[in-house]
């Protein structure tokens, strides 16, 4: 996998005002913040799946995730959960 420069940009918001992202370099985590980074995506891909229906409930997909991070994972699913979409 080839390896990506990243920078900090700036855009526009809708509103006009100018916005300032930040950007990181997930490679340079450690181990157990890319997990959780890891653990976070699983969460939200388990609610998408539970919405479009391909899953009757996201906690069924827990299953993919380390016994570890069971509470963060199901903590994720209340959030994207709280999130309209």
């Amino acid at each position: 996998m080839a390896s990506l420069s990243w920078h900090p940009y700036s855009y526009e918001s809708p509103s006009g005002r100018k916005m300032q992202n930040q950007v990181f370099n997930l490679s340079a985590l450690s181990k157990e913040e890319s997990d959780l980074i890891e653990v976070d995506k699983a969460a939200a891909y388990a609610v998408w799946k539970e919405r479009k229906g391909d899953l009757a409930k996201a906690e069924e997909d827990i299953k993919s995730v380390d016994d570890k991070y069971h509470a963060q994972f199901l903590a994720g699913l209340t959030k994207y959960r709280a999130i309209k979409g």
